[in-house]
């Protein structure tokens, strides 16, 4: 069946087979939450503008303000990007959001990292990302509000050292580094949500090409399944 035809037919099925609250796609940016999302979508869940869902909820969840992302997320039934798809911002989530499903988006992690680079260059027209400094961050970084990505590129590049956090801004996309980060937040998720088989999926979409994992997880008719779309191809 092809999507159009699901997007027509399947909405009123959907919507009498929820038996959760909300979904949470929690896997890192350029892992395919965007093709995920979209994917959903379809399925008839509602999603918010990412730029709206940015601007209202991450600046604040970032100072640990969680009024503003309660609010939002009662509107909507599905949500991906910034702030879940960071830190351990999953765990706000299921704390405020009980009987919730978290889907994990994964990919291999070299090639992860290289779509984050890709990503990074042709949105900020940056040649050279080696030569990024601390200070130009503010200036090349900012797309929402100031310090829109500094914040969330601390993670890479910090360590501990006599009970104090240093950011070493020589390590902005170092590769060792990305993908350590990157592994451990996975790992840290799957180990959270263990046993907890009803409420957590993991996806590949390089492996999963069509969506009957993800209506088994969703309690939709697998009838219903269809090839996944592949949004942003070019990284």
């Amino acid at each position: 069946m092809n999507p159009e035809d699901i997007t027509r037919k399947i909405k009123p099925t959907v919507r009498s087979n929820k038996n959760f609250s909300k979904i949470f796609c929690i896997g890192s940016n350029k892992t395919g939450t965007t093709s995920l999302a979209a994917t959903l979508e379809i399925y008839g869940y509602s999603t918010p503008n990412q730029i709206n869902q940015e601007m209202e909820i991450s600046k604040q969840t970032y100072l640990g303000n969680y009024l503003p992302l309660k609010e939002f997320v009662n509107k909507y039934d599905v949500f991906q990007d910034l702030p879940f798809s960071i830190d351990n911002y999953y765990i706000v989530a299921d704390t405020l959001f009980p009987n919730s499903k978290f889907i994990l988006t994964v990919r291999d992690p070299e090639e992860w990292f290289n779509s984050m680079q890709i990503y990074d260059k042709n949105k900020y027209n940056i040649n050279d990302l080696d030569k990024i400094k601390e200070e130009d961050i503010n200036d090349k970084f900012n797309y929402l509000f100031e310090g829109y990505r500094k914040s969330t590129m601390q993670k890479y590049i910090s360590r501990v050292e006599n009970n104090k956090v240093i950011y070493d801004w020589n390590l902005l996309y170092n590769k060792e580094r990305y993908i350590k980060y990157y592994n451990e937040r996975n790992n840290q998720i799957i180990k959270y949500f263990n046993n907890r088989k009803n409420d957590f999926l993991i996806l590949n979409l390089k492996k999963d090409k069509d969506t009957k994992n993800l209506c088994e997880f969703l309690n939709i008719p697998t009838k219903f399944k269809f090839d996944f779309p592949h949004l942003n191809k070019s990284s």
